[in-house]
């Protein structure tokens, strides 16, 4: 990941200064949820956000991102969008699922452009974050119980939750003291 830096001189030199680009930021990819796109691609991706390379790829590449004089993204809610009543994927056959790891996976469509979305509730898990632990996390309205997928990959289930804490211990303080220090107001 640390080669991903010379992404950000590459943009530069291509004349995508910042004061062009509205917002730089990297993401980790994540495991493909689908069987049949896993079976194509088995060794991409991470399974959580928990992966200790992940926090420090994160620190890494925003830290160089703002020297530079980018935006990204402060420290925000991390809501999956299956828990966004507004967040749809289309897959290219017209069929609906609430998270693009799970096209192509029969028993997460929630409807089609032909018939509409129904309800989806129960199959997708939602509100799980409803719950005593969750509830008495000082890190809930950053998480509410995290990735539904990285939670699959986990337990082969999509009901449950994956719990951030570990990651926001370990990634908070850093992120917002990069915000106080090296972002241009």
């Amino acid at each position: 990941f640390t080669r991903f830096v010379e992404l950000l001189d590459l943009l530069e030199e291509g004349g995508i200064t910042p004061d062009k680009a509205y917002r730089v930021k990297f993401d980790p990819v994540f495991k493909p949820g689908s069987q049949t796109i896993a079976k194509r691609n088995p060794d991409i991706g991470c399974a959580s956000v928990n992966e200790p390379w992940i926090l420090e790829a994160e620190k890494l590449l925003r830290g160089e991102i703002l020297k530079r004089g980018y935006e990204t993204p402060k420290p925000t809610p991390l809501c999956c969008m299956v828990e966004n009543p507004d967040a749809l994927v289309v897959g290219v056959d017209g069929r609906f699922y609430k998270c693009p790891c799970f096209i192509e996976q029969e028993a997460y469509c929630v409807g089609s452009l032909e018939t509409g979305i129904r309800d989806y509730r129960d199959s997708y898990g939602l509100d799980v974050w409803k719950n005593p632990e969750c509830l008495a996390c000082e890190y809930l309205p950053l998480c509410f119980g995290g990735c539904r997928h990285s939670t699959f990959l986990e337990s082969g289930s999509i009901q449950g939750v994956t719990c951030q804490k570990p990651y926001f211990d370990a990634a908070l303080e850093t992120l917002v003291i990069q915000d106080l220090t090296l972002r241009r107001l």
